[in-house]
C-alpha cells in the first residue's frame, strides 16, 4: 500500500480543505496476510497521530489498485481493511466517506485470446477503432470493459449503499468514471475520477500507451469541464496512473483536454 498522506488547501475565509490520499492497497497480494498485521499497527498509529494534529479530514481518496486480481473475494476482504482504517476516526472525529477510481489490478484480467483483447491491442494503430470505440458500433468493446471491471463496480455500489463511499453526481462511459461534489466547511468541492486503466489488459509495461479520452471527462461534467470546475471552491482530478503513462499523439490530449492549467487544483494518482 502507498499512503500518500494528508493534504490541505487553504481556502477563503480562513477555512481549510483536508483530505487523505491512499493508493495501491493491493488487497490479496501474496504474503499480505503475514505482513498486514504489523504494518497496519504502524500505519494506524501514524494516521491517528496525523488526525490529532489536523483535527480530521473532509474525505478520503483511493486512487486505484484497491485489490490485486480483481476478484470478488478480494473486494470482500477490502471491506475489512477499510473498516480498520475508518476505526481511526472514532473518538469524536467525523467519519469521512471515500472516493475511489479503479486501477489496472481492479479488473479481472481477461484471456489474451479473447477477440476484444486482440482488437484493443491495436487501439493506437487503427484510427477507426479509436473513434468507433465511443460510438454505437463500439458498444461491444465498452460492454467488455464494463464486464472485466464488474467486481469493482459491484463493490463500489455496495459501499455507496452502506454509506462508506460517496455517491457520484454523474457517472461516465467507463467503470469508475464519475464526478463527485463534496460538501465541506470550505464549500462545495468537485472531484473528477477517470478510469485510465481500461487499455491495460495484459501483464505488460503500458507506459505511454494508456488513454483517457476527452469524451470521458466531458461526460461526467455535463458537457463542459471548465464550467463544472468553476462551480466549486476547489477541484481535484483523480486517476490511477500518472500522466506520463498516457499516449500523447492525439488531438485529445492530457494537457489540452483533460488537465489544462487552471482547471484542477491538484491531480492525485497512484
Amino acid at each position: 500500500m502507498v499512503y500518500k498522506g494528508g493534504a490541505t488547501l487553504f481556502m477563503p475565509q480562513n477555512t481549510k480543505l483536508r483530505w487523505l490520499h491512499f493508493s495501491d492497497l493491493h488487497v490479496g497480494m501474496n504474503h499480505q496476510n503475514q505482513l498486514w498485521p504489523r504494518f497496519s499497527t504502524a500505519f494506524k498509529n501514524d494516521l491517528k497521530s496525523q488526525l490529532e494534529r489536523v483535527g480530521g479530514v473532509d474525505f478520503i481518496i483511493f486512487s486505484g489498485d484497491l485489490v490485486h486480481k480483481g476478484s470478488s473475494e478480494e473486494f470482500n476482504r477490502l471491506d475489512e481493511v477499510l473498516a480498520e482504517i475508518l476505526e481511526c476516526f472514532k473518538d469524536g472525529l467525523a467519519q469521512p466517506k471515500v472516493i475511489t477510481t479503479p486501477g489496472n489490478h481492479d479488473l479481472l484480467r481477461p484471456s489474451p485470446l479473447r477477440p476484444e483483447v486482440e482488437a484493443l491491442m491495436q487501439f493506437w494503430g487503427r484510427e477507426e477503432l479509436r473513434e468507433g470505440f465511443w460510438t454505437d458500433a463500439g458498444l461491444v468493446y465498452r460492454e467488455f470493459i464494463a464486464d472485466i471491471f464488474r467486481n469493482y463496480t459491484h463493490w463500489r455500489d455496495r459501499a455507496i449503499a452502506q454509506g462508506i463511499h460517496h455517491a457520484p453526481k454523474v457517472e461516465g462511459e467507463l467503470p469508475g468514471d464519475a464526478s463527485y461534489v463534496v460538501e465541506t466547511p470550505a464549500g462545495h468541492v468537485g472531484v473528477a475520477c477517470l478510469n485510465g486503466a481500461w487499455l491495460q489488459l495484459r501483464a505488460e509495461n503500458y507506459s505511454g500507451q494508456l488513454h483517457i479520452d476527452a469524451r470521458q471527462i466531458i461526460k461526467i461534467t455535463g458537457g463542459n469541464p471548465d464550467q463544472w470546475a468553476a462551480g466549486h471552491v476547489a477541484n481535484l482530478l483523480v486517476t490511477h496512473h500518472p500522466s506520463s503513462w498516457f499516449h500523447r499523439n492525439l488531438p485529445s490530449t492530457w494537457e489540452n483536454d483533460i488537465n489544462p492549467s487552471g482547471r484542477f487544483d491538484a491531480h492525485l494518482f497512484g
